[in-house]
């Protein structure tokens, strides 16, 4: 005998492989920024970055190629099959889903039925964010793509969070005598920066909880410009008026407020995928397929407001920041202690120390989305994100910050993460000729001359030996090469005086050629001795 129906839906064979590659990608994403002792190889952070929309597209407007081919697979798959994007492969929208799935069970759920679709809000930010683009400013995408804000967050939030959770655990271990996991220095910490992430940390996830995907479709221009791609395509969620009873489990399910159960129509340029409603749905009254215009069949509801209009308010309050800029804790200092102060201020510059690979102010500008992968993937934490440095058209882009670093002459990392080529690859052999700026001395600042003493840590630590410890009468003063110099920034970051700087470099706004340094000299062997004297 066959068992009544429950009324209970199955679970969708769209919806269960949507899930998964959802879970693929945002596992891979993460891992992009949280994988703090590079345990896994790089592909498996890369592989979700190459389908990055707005990144791959700003790739692809530098130089189109096989590398910046991620946004048109996502434009084909958005002109066929709809928003698949915003459904499983964008890590923001991915991670609303999480919130909300984490949701304490009350009954209700965000959406609760058809929103309106704030159309002016929508386009009039996806315009602006067009004419800035097209205007060379990258500020409104830096604000608002997708996933350059799940960097920031992630970066700035989760990677400290995963450190501290790393660093206590390598001192249980280390107190049980296993050393398997090593601690790891925990990068400085910048108001602003912080500020500005969990602020837009708080809007998205009082967004998610209450409004479902309404960032989605209201504030993200990449959800708005695949919306009007997804109108276009042949596949879509469709209400079969002849079964449909009109319950409305479907539009309740609705994460984003785009069903109108009463008349059978959805806004597909709303509509991400996500095929709860195939769920929802008890008489299977909605499908996804080939769909036909005409009455009831999913053309788009106009002129209905069952909810109050949600205002911007909280997105741009949380937006608006102007926070401080505390410099992170410096690291790798001489111990020789300073007794005069010196007087002389370091100028500052007109912009930022640009990081190698960007090749000019301008473009790196006009190109970067501040998603901070390189501010991520920095072994030396010289990269830092900026606050006020470049300007309101460069926020949260990154720069080359001597206090809390130096950039190594050995490490390629920015340059093979960026995903839009605003750091551009570069080889270590290349790397060795990048001149993003040169030093300049100020000997009045210097404590060898107000000291009387020896120093010699800004030389020491010059990678090309650009910086040289010469005899002035009974002491020895630094002098610099500006033509092997790189502006790697060593000198600067490790030199003792106070309050100011003795030396410091000066950024180029195009980057230069450094001429190659001289190979250093073989180090002689020590002779061998014999016998059990402590040679030391």
């Amino acid at each position: 005998m066959r068992a009544p129906r429950t009324g209970k839906p199955s679970r969708s064979r769209l919806r269960a492989v949507r899930l998964i590659v959802a879970a693929l990608f945002f596992t891979s994403l993460s891992l992009l920024f949280l994988d703090i002792h590079a345990v896994l190889p790089p592909w498996a952070g890369e592989s979700g970055l190459y389908f990055q929309f707005l990144p791959s597209l700003v790739h692809g407007m530098q130089a189109l190629g096989a590398a910046a081919g991620g946004f048109i697979i996502v434009t084909v798959i958005t002109l066929a099959l709809g928003r698949v994007y915003c459904a499983a492969i964008c890590p923001l929208g991915i991670l609303m889903d999480i919130i909300l799935f984490l949701k304490p069970k009350t009954g209700r759920r965000p959406g609760n039925g058809y929103a309106p679709p704030h159309r002016a809000v929508r386009y009039g930010l996806l315009a602006a964010t067009l004419i800035c683009f097209a205007g060379g400013s990258m500020a409104m995408i830096t604000l608002l793509d997708p996933f350059s804000n799940f960097g920031r967050m992630t970066n700035t939030l989760a990677r400290p969070a995963v450190i501290l959770v790393n660093n206590g655990l390598a001192r249980l271990m280390e107190l049980a005598g296993n050393y398997d996991i090593p601690p790891l220095s925990l990068p400085g910490i910048h108001l602003g920066m912080a500020g500005s992430a969990l602020g837009v940390a708080l809007l998205v996830s009082w967004l998610a909880l209450t409004r479902g995907r309404l960032y989605c479709n209201m504030i993200c221009p990449v959800g708005t410009l695949l919306g009007l791609m997804g109108k276009a395509a042949p596949l879509k969620i469709r209400i079969l008026s002849d079964t449909c009873n009109s319950c409305g489990k479907c539009e309740r399910r609705c994460k984003a407020g785009c069903i109108d159960s009463q008349s059978g129509t959805i806004d597909h340029s709303r509509c991400v995928v996500c095929f709860n409603c195939l769920d929802a749905c008890p008489t299977g009254a909605a499908r996804y397929g080939i769909c036909r215009s005409g009455p009831g069949l999913g053309s788009s509801s106009k002129g209905r407001q069952r909810h109050p209009t949600h205002t911007r308010r909280g997105f741009l309050v949380a937006l608006a920041t102007a926070l401080a800029w505390v410099p992170g804790t410096s690291r790798g200092k001489s111990s020789i202690t300073v007794t005069v102060p010196n007087k002389i201020p370091v100028p500052k510059p007109a912009h930022p120390i640009l990081p190698p690979g960007s090749i000019s102010l301008d473009r790196f500008t006009s190109t970067c989305t501040g998603c901070h992968a390189c501010v991520a993937h920095c072994p030396a934490h010289v990269l830092q994100p900026a606050i006020t440095q470049y300007g309101l058209a460069g926020l949260f882009m990154p720069f080359l910050d001597p206090a809390s670093g130096f950039c190594n002459l050995n490490c390629r990392a920015c340059g093979s993460i960026c995903p839009t080529t605003a750091i551009t690859p570069f080889s270590l052999e290349e790397k060795k000729t990048i001149q993003v700026g040169v030093v300049t001395f100020i000997r009045e600042n210097c404590i060898v001359v107000l000291q009387k003493t020896d120093c010699g840590a800004c030389a020491e630590h010059c990678p090309t030996k650009a910086v040289a410890m010469v005899a002035q009468g009974r002491i020895r003063e630094p002098r610099i090469n500006e033509k092997i110099c790189l502006g790697c920034g060593a000198c600067e970051h490790v030199c003792p005086a106070k309050p100011n700087k003795a030396i410091y470099v000066r950024p180029h706004r195009v980057h230069q050629k450094a001429e190659p340094a001289a190979p250093r000299p073989v180090q002689q062997p020590l002779p061998e001795t014999t016998g059990d004297d402590f040679n030391f």
